[in-house]
């Protein structure tokens, strides 16, 4: 039989108990940040996409507005018919743009 000195058995009780403990809370916690921080992004994305999708639907909506009032106004027709009105057409594509 191997006896331990005093000093061998100090150290191994105290890597037993205070590094390993220590290491697996470590651990833990790398793991805990980890699954956090995927969650935060996941939820900051999904956020983030509910806003694009709000503003891309509005500048739909006020894409198909503009259609709608427009072709009410005759102007493209007469353009698509003519060739005529085109000044009055691009001032009117560019006004809407410029709002967007």
């Amino acid at each position: 039989m191997v006896k331990r000195s005093f000093k061998d058995s100090l150290r191994r009780m105290f890597l037993l108990h205070t590094l390993v403990p220590i290491s697996i809370l470590f651990v833990l916690f790398l793991l805990f940040m980890m699954i956090n921080s995927k969650l935060l992004l996941v939820n900051q994305t999904s956020n983030a996409g509910k806003k694009i999708e709000s503003a891309m639907e509005n500048v739909y909506a006020s894409y198909i507005k503009e259609m709608h009032e427009a072709a009410q106004q005759g102007v493209f027709i007469s353009f698509a018919e003519s060739g005529r009105g085109g000044p009055e057409l691009f001032e009117r594509f560019y006004t809407f743009n410029s709002r967007q």
